[in-house]
């Protein structure tokens, strides 16, 4: 094997050397040195055990560092499938929301459009939230005006409508919570677009409904009578 071809390389070198040390010494002592030549060979002996010792250690440290690259190497590759397949999701389940939106039959009866166009993050730190700018358009007088709400006043006043209008309204699809990341740009763009297709959707339905303040006309007046959620922040532009 390899390292008793090492060992016996490393006992003729050492050998070479005490021969030659050693007809040295005779020469200049004239005695017989042979009982050196045991404790030499004892020495020997235990430098090439030493140097295949370490050579063992370093092989055993260089194999456990390569298998640590090689499973970092894993995890970045594992990260970016993780990484590609979220983002194959996401754009998957926008090009379907955008689909059955378009598909969605538009109710031109309704004299109000609603529109999210912009969202920002107020706070700093976990006492941060998201809030989204509602805008409130009157189709027939072309007024309009903006508020300002945060997603959980949203679901208060999906869950309020379900109570007052029932099964008219619960059949409306409300964006779900989000346990981790609800403060993200992802999150916050896509609970735009949703929220947006929701509330529109709402307005429209209650419209039709008898019981609704907006089935007779759809005002400003209407709008707030039908839910608080609806006050304006700023007065009607003119």
């Amino acid at each position: 094997s390899e390292i008793a071809k090492l060992q016996e390389m490393q006992r003729k070198y050492s050998q070479m050397e005490f021969e030659s040390t050693k007809s040295f010494l005779m020469a200049q002592s004239g005695e017989d040195l042979t009982f050196l030549q045991d404790r030499f060979s004892q020495l020997i002996d235990a430098e090439v055990d030493r140097r295949l010792e370490t050579e063992a250690n370093l092989r055993l440290e260089k194999e456990r560092q390569d298998r640590e690259l090689l499973l970092l190497e894993k995890e970045k590759e594992l990260e970016r499938l993780r990484v590609a397949h979220e983002r194959e999701m996401y754009l998957m389940k926008k090009k379907l929301s955008n689909t059955s939106t378009q598909s969605l039959p538009v109710n031109r009866d309704c004299g109000i459009k609603l529109s999210i166009p912009r969202f920002y993050s107020v706070g700093i730190g976990k006492s941060s939230y998201v809030e989204y700018e509602v805008t409130v358009h009157f189709v027939e007088t072309g007024n309009q005006y903006n508020l300002h709400r945060r997603y959980r006043q949203f679901r208060d006043l999906h869950t309020l409508m379900c109570s007052r209008y029932g099964s008219a309204v619960q059949f409306l699809q409300f964006p779900s919570r989000k346990i981790f990341g609800s403060k993200t740009e992802a999150v916050s763009s896509e609970r735009q677009r949703d929220l947006s297709t929701y509330i529109n959707r709402l307005v429209s339905v209650c419209c039709k409904l008898p019981g609704s303040p907006l089935n007779k006309e759809q005002t400003p007046d209407s709008l707030e009578n039908f839910s608080s959620f609806f006050q304006p922040d700023l007065q009607v532009d003119t």
